[in-house]
């Protein structure tokens, strides 16, 4: 039941029994058994979705980047659907924190044949993976819920990688990237994981 001044926009689905009144339903949401009264639900009025590009984003290494915040389009839709919020919590830091780390890759292909900036880069990399563990991971007390919340991270980290790097020029010039990297170790910047709110606000 849809009531009073609502609006579901883009790809937001209201479904089932849920009753949406007076809000704005906006992007990747689905409402399914659940109520939302007086509520922007899961807008990102900071961050407007691009459309999708097609297959056009796949025609060039960099791809579509039609807002030009450094996100790819078709990637920035998938991060969107992945995090998309939930009535038992707002994923914004997830949705930050993912957001970073592709910016990176992106980065990373432009510029991989500089191989010392590609040892700078690749520790956001390391940074974003490591908010996103921070807050699903260690948050949790339960051993089992922190083992089950570690393989659900692993993935999701797959996941996204799959969606990136989705045509063979960009996985053979990833390649580069990480022949850049040999002969180093890999760590993040952050040296407190308390610290990963105050890095996402950056971002």
């Amino acid at each position: 039941m849809v009531t009073g001044n609502t609006q579901v926009i883009a790809r937001a689905k209201v479904r089932g029994s849920s009753k949406v009144h007076n809000a704005i339903i906006c992007q990747a949401s689905l409402i399914e058994g659940f109520d939302v009264i007086d509520s922007d639900y899961y807008c990102q009025t900071e961050d407007p979705e691009p459309a999708h590009p097609g297959e056009l984003g796949k025609k060039t290494l960099l791809g579509v980047d039609s807002d030009r915040d450094g996100v790819r389009d078709d990637v920035e839709i998938w991060i969107n659907d992945t995090y998309s919020n939930s009535p038992l919590e707002d994923k914004v830091d997830y949705r930050r924190a993912t957001k970073s780390e592709v910016k990176s890759y992106l980065l990373l292909l432009k510029r991989r044949n500089e191989p010392a900036f590609s040892k700078v880069e690749y520790k956001n990399v390391l940074d974003a993976r490591e908010c996103i563990r921070g807050k699903k991971v260690y948050s949790k007390e339960n051993k089992k819920e922190k083992i089950k919340a570690l393989k659900d991270t692993a993935n999701l980290n797959k996941e996204l990688f799959s969606n990136f790097f989705n045509t063979k020029e960009r996985f053979i010039e990833w390649n580069k990237v990480l022949q850049n990297l040999n002969g180093i170790t890999l760590e993040g910047n952050l040296k407190d994981i308390s610290a990963c709110s105050t890095y996402l606000k950056k971002l």
